[in-house]
């Protein structure tokens, strides 16, 4: 803690040592305050904190070049520290990243948190090539990472990945997205998107 020896100006030692006065003041403050309560009780962001955030950084989203704060679009994550981040990171790290979510549809293809990450028609090669659901990203198609073919949920359906329990490196970071999704539709309540209504003028 430090400002100047003048009042109002920067820099400089407030307490002399641990025993002054203000310091037992604050000191005492923070001890009562305690550290910062963790909501368990979202599963969403419970889910997000121990296994899809860890993913956004394997996969580096969190660059400086790429979704670092300092970038310009809204998109900016925050990076953690010594491999941790803090509370305040991951809320806010999970406000962003769900904001990025197509919620009303349980397709993950259809959120563009996935779609950004997965092959554009002009830089697609391999099966489901017909019908690629990419958007431009300067990152690449990071999400496809099953070989032959596109990334789809199919792919996840079925593989007895041990979300919860398992070891994150050894699911694909595409179902570990797609079982985000389906845990915050669940917590909200939502049902599949059956069809779409237009209105005639």
């Amino acid at each position: 803690m430090g400002v100047g020896s003048e009042p109002g100006s920067e820099g400089g030692v407030i307490f002399a040592s641990p025993s002054d006065p203000g310091y037992q003041a604050l000191s005492a403050w923070a001890t009562q305050a305690g550290p910062p309560k963790v909501d368990t009780s979202n599963p969403g962001f419970n889910f997000f904190s121990a296994k899809v955030q860890p993913m956004l950084v394997k996969k580096g989203c969190m660059m400086v070049q790429c979704h670092s704060a300092s970038m310009f679009h809204d998109y900016r994550l925050r990076g953690g520290s010594g491999g941790s981040f803090s509370l305040s990171a991951t809320q806010k790290n999970y406000d962003l990243s769900v904001a990025q979510l197509s919620l009303e549809s349980d397709d993950p293809n259809a959120s563009r948190l996935v779609r950004k990450n997965l092959y554009r028609p002009e830089a697609c090669s391999v099966g489901g090539c017909d019908k690629p659901s990419g958007l431009a990203h300067r990152g690449g198609p990071l999400l496809e990472d099953f070989g032959d073919t596109t990334a789809n949920a199919t792919l996840c359906a079925g593989k007895g990945y041990d979300f919860d329990n398992g070891d994150v490196d050894g699911i694909p970071p595409y179902c570990v997205l797609g079982e985000w999704l389906k845990r915050e539709r669940t917590a909200r309540g939502l049902a599949p998107l059956s069809a779409i209504t237009g209105l005639e003028g």
